[in-house]
């Protein structure tokens, strides 16, 4: 399941504090325990619409087969990862983490400081700014997990490479 900050065709609100709308009431609902991941998120989704004054709609695709917590409560059994104990699962987690996205990713944006003046309809932003520079976003299987999410921006050269740093292809079938 994928659950974005807005529609297709929209732009998230970069709220007033160090989050967005959307990461803020994630955030505000993610560690109520014993509450499952499409409860938690209707909860996310209804507190963005209230605070943006219904002009913030989030958007689903995909969904959860079973049950799915990210704060069990006392009557629910957690599975503990197994510890690393070889170079061969490190490297197996680092791709693992790398398949899901968890790589910073490159968009087309030239960097700006902030969205002031940013395109509205979901254009890639050209114009002004850094043009030396692009946007990178996400975090990488290194960051903290607070800051994996989309809103988290960074910026680089093109011709910088790394092994945190990729593109996001995706497909259908």
């Amino acid at each position: 399941m994928i659950h974005f900050a807005t529609r297709p065709g929209s732009v998230a609100a970069d709220g007033t504090g160090s989050n967005g709308l959307y990461t803020s009431q994630l955030l505000r609902f993610i560690d109520s325990p014993d509450l499952p991941v499409e409860t938690m998120l209707k909860r996310v989704s209804a507190a963005v619409t209230v605070e943006s004054k219904k002009q913030r709609e989030r958007w689903t695709e995909g969904s959860i087969v079973g049950e799915f917590y990210f704060k069990p409560g006392a009557t629910l059994t957690t599975v503990k990862p197994e510890p690393v104990t070889s170079d061969a699962q490190v490297e197996l987690q680092a791709w693992t983490a790398a398949q899901s996205g968890n790589a910073w990713e490159w968009v087309q944006d030239v960097w700006h400081e902030n969205h002031q003046g940013a395109p509205v309809d979901g254009s890639a932003w050209l114009s002004g700014g850094d043009q030396v520079r692009r946007v990178l976003r996400g975090g990488a299987w290194f960051n903290y997990p607070r800051n994996l999410r989309s809103a988290n921006r960074f910026h680089s050269a093109p011709v910088n490479r790394n092994f945190d740093t990729g593109m996001r292809i995706a497909g259908t079938y």
